[in-house]
């Protein structure tokens, strides 16, 4: 028998959109993918975690929770879901409460649990769940999963957690470990950004409002087929009335500031247009990163230039309406790095740490130079001093692809500063 399971997951009722022109209420969100489930007249809804924002425990945020489950009652559809790190206390305490009866909780106290759901009388489906009985897990939850006992029926694994990363506090877990369970499908919450690891039948649905500009692309519930025998089938329905997105710019030619303006003018406006042709009508507006990179001699300027586009220009491009959040410059002078690598003194060095840092395997002692880095700006990043600093919206990644991307960038700059300086001499 084909079950069709509506997925979701990192929902956090209670939060709102940033960087954004209108904020959009993620508990509408929660509306939305129980608008989705009614009109699919699926099987089953579950959400892997992270219903509730831990700053939204309020009642306001379980109104529209409890809304919800009253409409997918009345239609005798079932709701399985398990705790995250943010929702672990507020979830567990209201399961089973007046107006939550509908919400059927897996795994609370972190042992795994098991729910069968039947249709007609007829047993179709197994979920298998574990619940954060705490904030922080700082081991795996799937060496104790149980032996099951395979019958014709699909199983379907839910778990909050983070996917290889060994040092992560919440409930980290290895991939490969997920094929090591007679499991046919696992859906995961704890990363907002939706994840598909194919091969291995694993998914991140994803937040399903995109919420800040951390998670990019579309957003939205997933419609999963399970059918005994037969490989599960997963498809991504948007939601998200608002797509993040970083726009990359090439300016290379530009002649002044004109003509600068109007080849990001043009690039924003071709962007603007695909993405609303691959979106239906729920798409409302568009939070933009701009990036614009290339060579010119005019490298200069091109920081002023950019500056006065985002705060002059009121964008709005086909139907949408766009916020400009951020822009970055990458614009280089032209330059031969290798001839000036072969040179000395601070221009050479610099040429030589960027031809090394563009190589795909990073030469000694260039490698020992960007892992102490690594080490240092973790460090700092960790210390209590700065944490007024963190950008909740943008955090700072200090993984090594990235220390090594800012190296260069950094690198970059200084040596384009280092030759205007030249040709300004001349």
């Amino acid at each position: 028998m084909t079950v069709r399971v509506l997925c979701a997951g990192d929902i956090h009722i209670g939060r709102q959109t940033s960087k954004t022109h209108q904020q959009y209420r993620t508990a509408d969100a929660w509306t939305a993918i129980v608008d989705l489930a009614l009109r699919e007249q699926v099987d089953l809804v579950v959400i892997s975690g992270d219903m509730i924002d831990k700053v939204g425990k309020s009642y306001e945020s379980r109104g529209p929770l409890a809304a919800g489950l009253q409409r997918l009652k009345d239609a005798a559809i079932d709701v399985v879901a398990v705790t995250g790190n943010h929702d672990h206390d507020v979830l567990a305490s209201i399961a089973g409460q007046p107006g939550f009866e509908h919400l059927r909780l897996l795994g609370i106290g972190e042992k795994w649990e098991q729910f069968t759901l039947r249709r007609d009388g007829v047993d179709v489906l197994h979920v298998l769940g574990w619940s954060f009985a705490h904030e922080h897990v700082d081991v795996s939850p799937l060496p104790t999963v149980p032996h099951i006992e395979r019958d014709d029926l699909p199983v379907l694994g839910l778990l909050h957690a983070e996917v290889d990363v060994a040092s992560s506090r919440y409930a980290p877990a290895s991939l490969s470990h997920f094929r090591g369970h007679d499991v046919d499908f696992w859906l995961l919450g704890h990363i907002h950004k939706p994840w598909h690891y194919v091969g291995n039948n694993v998914l991140y649905p994803g937040s399903p409002y995109a919420m800040d500009p951390g998670e990019p692309g579309v957003h939205g519930a997933w419609m999963l087929t399970l059918d005994y025998g037969k490989a599960p089938d997963v498809t991504l329905i948007p939601l998200s009335p608002v797509e993040y997105r970083t726009v990359v710019i090439d300016v290379s030619g530009l002649t002044d500031e004109v003509h600068f303006g109007n080849i990001v003018h043009d690039a924003l406006t071709r962007d603007a247009e695909a993405t609303t042709a691959q979106h239906d009508e729920r798409l409302r507006e568009l939070s933009i990163r701009i990036h614009v990179v290339g060579e010119s001699t005019d490298h200069a300027n091109v920081d002023r230039w950019l500056s006065r586009f985002q705060q002059d220009t009121d964008f709005s491009a086909s139907r949408l309406p766009m916020v400009i959040d951020k822009v970055s410059n990458s614009v280089r002078p032209p330059m031969q790095l290798r001839e000036l690598a072969a040179g000395n003194g601070p221009a050479a060095e610099l040429a030589s740490l960027i031809l090394a840092l563009e190589q795909e395997t990073l030469p000694d002692p260039y490698a020992d130079f960007v892992g102490e880095l690594v080490g240092d700006l973790n460090q700092v990043s960790d210390h209590s001093n700065f944490s007024q600093l963190r950008d909740p919206d943008s955090p700072l990644d200090l993984a090594p692809a990235a220390v090594r991307t800012m190296v260069r960038d950094r690198s970059w700059a200084l040596l384009s500063a280092l030759i205007g300086t030249r040709d300004d001499a001349r």
